[in-house]
């Protein structure tokens, strides 16, 4: 059997040779950089596009993949593929072998992603805090932010990390105050658009003038990306991490190995159509709103 960190990067290595199948450069590139954190060819142009349109929170900052991903095993876990003790709601009881099942996705996610800060914050606070039903919100802050920074120091430089926490703390607030997802996203849009044009000494002038588009963007195409892009693609991946880690248990890595990439061939090409027509949607934003 060959050594654990080996497997590991063996299903990584696996898991972005997938993307192999997208025949499109630029939409390849694209979901590398959102699903598994690589940069590369076209990331700078990716991120400015998206940055300029008020959706980087969405696909960097907030941790959204791992709340898909979270769904994701949820769903599995709901309908019995994992054992359960006993099933009431659709998600079921919080049982130790959700947990445990959790927190090994957690780690090779982690992982597979580089520990990037967002990814990072979002695994302890869905993981070990978030399984803790009655720590409050401070008492989740405290000690998620303890943490992350004792396991990675070198995230307290990275401008990610607050921003994340950020992003995550206004989501908490607003969701704590009742407030409707719908507003939730422009409260979001709106405030990080702020941030981030002021870290990178974009004028106030500018920041008010594209903000009207930066909100328009965040209630058409970024449920867009969370509802549909995100738990397609990070469905995928969950099967991809599993199947990978069974490989290396039971030694049935070439059976495993082609029903992953089987199932690659099944998804790809529609999570390719929707990432194509995304992008098409977001350069079309951009364009005309720079021509008004």
């Amino acid at each position: 059997m060959a050594p654990f960190f080996e497997v590991l990067a063996s299903i990584n290595l696996r898991i972005s040779q997938c993307f192999l199948f997208v025949h499109d450069p630029l939409v390849e590139r694209f979901l590398k950089l959102v699903f598994l954190g690589e940069y590369g060819n076209h990331s700078r142009l990716l991120s400015q596009l998206f940055m300029s349109l008020g959706l980087l929170h969405v696909l960097v900052l907030s941790g959204s993949q791992v709340n898909s991903l979270k769904r994701v095993h949820d769903l599995f876990y709901s309908i019995g593929v994992f054992p359960l003790t006993k099933r009431r709601k659709f998600l079921g009881p919080i049982t130790f072998c959700h947990r445990a099942s959790w927190m090994v996705l957690s780690l090779l996610y982690g992982n597979l992603t580089q520990w990037t800060p967002p990814v990072t914050r979002a695994l302890v606070l869905s993981g070990a805090l978030g399984l803790s039903r009655p720590l409050s919100l401070t008492w989740k802050i405290i000690l998620g932010f303890s943490l992350q920074i004792s396991f990675f120091p070198s995230h307290a430089v990275e401008k990610s990390f607050y921003l994340s926490w950020g992003c995550w703390l206004a989501k908490a607030l607003t969701s704590k105050w009742g407030w409707s997802e719908f507003f939730q996203n422009l409260i979001l849009a709106g405030f990080f658009w702020v941030a981030i044009g002021l870290l990178h000494g974009a004028s106030i002038w500018l920041l008010a003038k594209q903000l009207p588009l930066v909100l328009l963007t965040a209630v058409t195409l970024g449920p867009w990306i969370e509802k549909l892009l995100f738990p397609l693609g990070l469905f995928l991946i969950f099967f991809g991490l599993w199947a990978g880690l069974g490989s290396w248990l039971l030694g049935l890595e070439v059976v495993f190995g082609h029903l992953f990439e089987s199932l690659g061939i099944l998804i790809l090409p529609i999570l390719e159509g929707l990432a194509s027509s995304l992008l098409v949607g977001l350069w079309a934003f951009r364009y005309i709103w720079g021509t008004l």
